[in-house]
């Protein structure tokens, strides 16, 4: 009569390790699944062959040790149980529905969409995070790049409606974390901004201004009154910041304004009667021939 092998922990263990369902099939990440039907079933067929050698092997080891014949033994030789192959092709389509399922709604199922980070509540907050994220970046290389106070102005405008998208992002959305980090430095880059423009304003401003003057300047018939309105136009071209967009005109303005107040000064010492050759004019004695002749009144010089 044959001993019956009862099969001992080990056995049992190596069982369990090689159960209906492989590792892989149960990664976290689907990428570290199997990528097709053939994949699990060639994995199922080396797991059989592995199982089948394991306990072989612990059948002889037991045989030996009693002397007896190896007694034949295996989970899978249970009658009605199905074959491996036959639970795969069921289980196998299942699982890939539910995971197809599963990645449509992933955006919908908080769970899911948490570890995806696809979440449909999430999606406005990220895409306002995205564009404020890149009119900062197109604001910078704007104001960067800037020739005009106009163009400066434009990149403000673009900084501060980021910085605006960002602030409307609330707490509850997970980018939230990430607006926080960002804010401080693009408040900082407007408070910059704004003060560069406020300057390149001015700068236009007092240009207008003396060049206003200046043309009004050459419409005056007096030379004193040339000359104070061309230093007054040149008092507000001297106001202008040497580093402004306008430099250059401004630069160009105050030349003039200089060469204008010299042709008055020359044109005035040229009409100017020297101070040395002035003689006090005496009237002429009365012709003796002529005694009630009246005297001859004199002509200015000028």
């Amino acid at each position: 009569m044959g001993l019956a092998l009862v099969p001992t922990r080990t056995m049992y263990l190596i069982y369990l390790k090689s159960a209906v369902f492989p590792d892989k099939m149960l990664e976290r990440r689907w990428s570290d699944r199997y990528q097709s039907a053939k994949e699990v079933l060639n994995a199922l067929d080396n797991r059989q062959t592995y199982k089948k050698t394991i306990m072989s092997s612990s059948k002889t080891e037991v045989s030996q040790g009693s002397g007896l014949p190896p007694t034949q033994f295996s989970p899978d030789q249970n009658s009605g149980n199905p074959s491996w192959k036959t639970i795969a092709l069921i289980v196998l389509p299942t699982l890939l529905l539910a995971g197809g399922i599963a990645t449509l709604e992933s955006p919908r199922i908080p769970f899911l969409c948490g570890i995806l980070n696809n979440c449909a509540a999430d999606k406005p907050f990220n895409e306002s995070y995205n564009s404020a994220v890149k009119q900062a970046a197109d604001s910078r290389v704007l104001g960067q790049n800037a020739q005009t106070a106009k163009e400066l102005q434009t990149a403000r405008d673009r900084l501060k409606n980021a910085i605006d998208q960002l602030l409307s992002i609330p707490p509850t959305a997970k980018v939230h974390l990430d607006t926080q980090k960002l804010l401080p430095s693009y408040q900082s880059e407007l408070t910059a901004m704004e003060a560069h423009l406020t300057r390149e304003q001015q700068a236009e401003k007092l240009l207008e201004e003396a060049e206003a003057i200046a043309t009004n300047a050459q419409k005056e018939t007096e030379l004193s009154k040339q000359t104070t309105a061309w230093t007054e136009a040149a008092d507000k071209l001297k106001a202008i910041a040497a580093g402004s967009f306008v430099a250059d005109k401004v630069r160009d303005r105050l030349a003039e304004c200089d060469r204008q107040i010299k042709d008055i000064a020359i044109s005035v010492d040229l009409f100017r009667p020297p101070s040395g050759s002035s003689e006090p004019v005496t009237e002429p004695e009365p012709s003796p021939s002529l005694p009630n002749a009246p005297t001859p009144k004199l002509e200015p010089l000028f």
